[in-house]
């Protein structure tokens, strides 16, 4: 049977199918730009983290491109921070181990590519001749195209560890450390205050990031293959455990455990806040202490490509560690008062107020000069004070159920998959150490 042929598509016909699957854009000659400057392809692998489930991979109501976009362009910002400081890692890993080898080898190619220096393991044998041929075709291919490869052939006949490793990538790098002699790996891991075997793992795993972020691969959810061994990170960390095993910061980059949830418009409904499996993780460096989310404060979606959505709001009955995304803000009121204007938030009168705005402007965002046409009536201190004693209770009930009902999604999220892989049963202890 003949495989399924694709096609060329134009940028108007992609913008027929991402309207076709739901996505609002508000701005076409925008989006035009975006798609012929970044490819359809790229942005699209950030889709799932919009689509309503994987059997009907249409976007979920509401889900603008800016949004799309804005992930794409948050995804680049994260591969930036972590490129450049692999980098240094990587140019201190060759720097240290040119400095090791040529320390106790000898300076020129035929010593310190000497096979007897290496792992004289015979299962290492291959792994070692092959490695040292491939480090001598890179010598000879690319020492002309560097000027401190050619200085040295030119004037002195021999390219010494020190700038050869100029011309080698990090994955071969990391090759050599691997098929190092073990007191040789040794002494470059007391440098780190790491172990060989550490080492031996590391250096695997920051090569595919580092490939990862030169080719602008999708970084955020990234997992590796390879799997990094317990160690003292996790444990200052504080990473939670399941049967022993910590759950997090094994093949991932991040996780809730090490970054800020960030908020989006799709987590309010009916006003509150609901929890699903597409929320995205920011590191904490990222967010100050001005954006996490305090008790009382409310959230509200000040753009969408909905107008349905523009106004919902939910409050937060306790302190968080979340932040919220760039068409939200956040609304920090006087104590007394933080109930009142919520239910006056959440009214069918503000509602009301919220389509006549969208609907007279075409435009489906709001700003602070919105509110200033917005009178809210206030009764005198006492009354104010009164109502808000006697509904506090009320929300702090709302609140610890919230609260709950975000932990029991938490757990189920993180169990599922588990359970459908056979790696924890019905029968397993389900408690962190």
């Amino acid at each position: 049977m003949a495989s399924r042929q694709k096609t060329f598509k134009t940028i108007d016909e992609q913008i027929d199918i991402l309207k076709e699957k739901g996505l609002v854009i508000d701005d076409i000659d925008y989006a035009k730009d975006i798609l012929l400057r970044e490819n359809y392809f790229f942005l699209m692998g950030y889709r799932h983290l919009f689509i309503k489930s994987e059997r009907d991979r249409t976007f979920i109501n509401g889900t603008n491109f800016r949004e799309l976009y804005a992930m794409f362009n948050f995804d680049r910002q994260v591969r930036n921070i972590i490129f450049k400081n692999i980098l240094i890692v990587e140019n201190n890993a060759k720097s240290i181990m040119s400095y090791q080898l040529s320390r106790k080898y000898g300076i020129k190619e035929k010593h310190y590519l000497n096979p007897k220096n290496f792992n004289t393991d015979a299962s290492k044998r291959k792994q070692v001749n092959d490695l040292l041929k491939k480090m001598q075709r890179q010598i000879r291919v690319n020492g002309g195209q560097h000027a401190a490869t050619q200085h040295y052939m030119t004037n002195y006949g021999y390219v010494p560890l020190w700038i050869v490793v100029k011309v080698l990538s990090f994955g071969i790098i990391s090759e050599l450390f691997s098929i190092l002699k073990p007191e040789d790996q040794q002494a470059i891991a007391d440098i780190y205050d790491l172990s060989p075997e550490c080492l031996c793992q590391y250096f695997p795993i920051m090569s595919n990031y580092r490939n990862l972020c030169a080719h602008e691969d999708i970084l955020f959810d990234h997992r590796s293959q390879r799997v990094i061994e317990d160690n003292k990170y996790h444990y200052y960390l504080n990473i939670p455990k399941m049967n022993g095993e910590y759950i997090y910061g094994k093949d991932d980059l991040l996780s809730d455990s090490n970054g800020v949830l960030v908020l989006r418009g799709n987590n309010i409904e009916n006003n509150r806040i609901v929890y699903d499996s597409n929320v995205a993780f920011v590191p904490n460096d990222f967010v100050s202490e001005e954006q996490h989310i305090k008790e009382g404060d409310i959230i509200m979606t000040m753009s969408s490509g909905s107008k349905a959505h523009v106004g919902k709001c939910a409050m937060f009955h306790k302190d968080s560690e979340h932040t919220f995304g760039a068409f939200l803000s956040k609304f920090t009121l006087k104590k007394e008062l933080r109930y009142m204007t919520f239910l006056f938030l959440t009214s069918e009168y503000f509602k009301s107020l919220i389509t006549a705005f969208c609907n007279g402007t075409g435009i489906n965002n709001l700003t602070n000069q919105t509110f200033d046409d917005v009178l809210l009536v206030l009764p005198d201190k006492n009354k104010t004070r009164m109502f808000e004693s006697k509904v506090n209770n009320l929300f702090t009930m709302i609140g610890n159920n919230e609260e709950n009902m975000r932990k029991l999604t938490k757990q189920r999220d993180e169990l599922l998959p588990l359970l459908m892989n056979g790696q924890v049963s019905v029968n397993s202890d389900l408690s962190h150490d």
